[in-house]
């Protein structure tokens, strides 16, 4: 791997990962790897794609903003990536935006009925920047699936389109960031008029007292909604549902019972951060064979591993 660090010289610590990860490849199914601050994790995550792409194989760099993934397109030149649809505006390929903002618009606007002057002018301008420009959301969309090349994308579109599928290896990059996406992806709206609680709760200490007066309720939907809330992985806020009602909105501590979403049992996975550690890889939803490998100090830099067989084993590196 390290003969495709796409620079010049590695950083140790650099070096120190790329050829533990070499070495035990073929043994893991995820690696989790911590690499401090400032330690050059994208240079890390870009040789290991173009290595897998010299094999034949495809990486997919999953990160968590639209920022780092900025970052990544102005560092590499030739990866792909795909943004929401609302972010391909159309004043970017020099066309008006008095009309329709974004390709998230064109696409709705083909299908829009009637005759009407507004309505054909919407229609006309979105035909008219599909024939000139193409779908470029779903052109990029074919080319982060694709194999043929390295990319990159936040981590809310991975997930969403489920890129992770398409792909032979994901890379997390600050990848102690990825249990808030799926925690957030996991999130179960439980309305007043399904589970029959008060349209007027203001308070958790208000929906308590209601299920303490409903715990022996017959009535299936309070039955649920007990036990969904006495369930210790969730946490429960109350928020607005319309204008006159409430919803309850539950967010699982732990995303280890929910369906996997990082992982479809025949890809790798490398999780690289500065903080990840084992009890975040616990709280998601992954099986088989992990390896960590801890690189915080570059200096001298210690390899911790830990597997079924061994959970105790540590290399110094030296400095």
């Amino acid at each position: 791997m390290i003969n495709f660090f796409p620079y010049d010289k590695p950083r140790k610590c650099q070096s120190d990962a790329l050829g533990a990860l070499a070495s035990d490849w073929n043994s893991y199914d995820i690696f989790v790897l911590r690499v401090p601050v400032g330690g050059g994790k994208s240079a890390i995550a870009y040789s290991i794609a173009e290595y897998l792409k010299s094999i034949g194989q495809s990486a997919l760099i999953s990160v968590p903003n639209n920022i780092l993934r900025t970052q990544y397109l102005s560092e590499f030149k030739d990866m792909n990536s795909v943004k929401g649809a609302e972010d391909y505006r159309l004043s970017d390929y020099g066309y008006p935006t008095d009309l329709l903002k974004n390709i998230k618009d064109v696409i709705s606007a083909v299908k829009l009925k009637g005759n009407s002057k507004h309505t054909k002018a919407k229609r006309g301008l979105a035909y008219r920047f599909l024939n000139d420009i193409g779908n470029v959301y779903v052109n990029d969309l074919k080319a982060v699936k694709s194999k043929d090349s390295v990319s990159v994308v936040n981590n809310y579109s991975n997930m969403a389109h489920k890129l992770y599928k398409n792909h032979d290896c994901v890379i997390f990059d600050e990848a102690h960031q990825i249990l808030p996406t799926l925690q957030d992806l996991s999130v179960k709206k439980l309305t007043a008029k399904e589970y029959g609680f008060p349209k007027n709760l203001k308070s958790i200490d208000q929906l308590y007292e209601f299920m303490d007066a409903n715990r022996d309720s017959e009535d299936p939907k309070i039955a649920k909604l007990v036990t969904a809330i006495d369930d210790p992985n969730w946490s429960v806020s109350i928020e607005a549902d319309g204008l006159f009602e409430k919803a309850l909105y539950l967010k699982p501590i732990s995303v280890k019972d929910e369906p996997t979403l990082v992982w479809n049992n025949s890809n790798k996975l490398v999780f690289m951060s500065a903080t990840i550690g084992e009890a975040d890889i616990n709280r998601l939803n992954l099986g088989g064979r992990i390896r960590f490998l801890d690189f915080r100090s570059p200096i001298p830099c210690l390899l911790y591993t830990s597997d079924a067989a061994d959970d105790s084993l540590r290399v110094d590196l030296g400095g």
